[in-house]
């Protein structure tokens, strides 16, 4: 990258897009852990912790009181 400025500069602008200095080997290099670790957790919280704004009508035929 450092050789062609149009890809540094292209990593640049995609990174100022999405918050992360692609530059950066070592901001880089801990992505994959980050996201594992995010991907982890998501898959532990339980169904229901994920749909809290279920309206009461909803909540009520969940829970069997239709």
């Amino acid at each position: 990258m450092r050789a062609d400025a149009r890809v540094r500069e292209a990593a640049r602008d995609i990174g100022a897009r999405y918050g992360v200095d692609y530059t950066d080997d070592a901001a880089v290099t801990a992505l994959p852990t980050e996201r594992r670790k995010s991907l982890e957790t998501e898959q532990r919280r339980p169904a229901g912790g994920r749909v809290p704004e279920l309206s009461p009508q909803l909540r009520a035929l969940l829970d069997g009181r239709h």
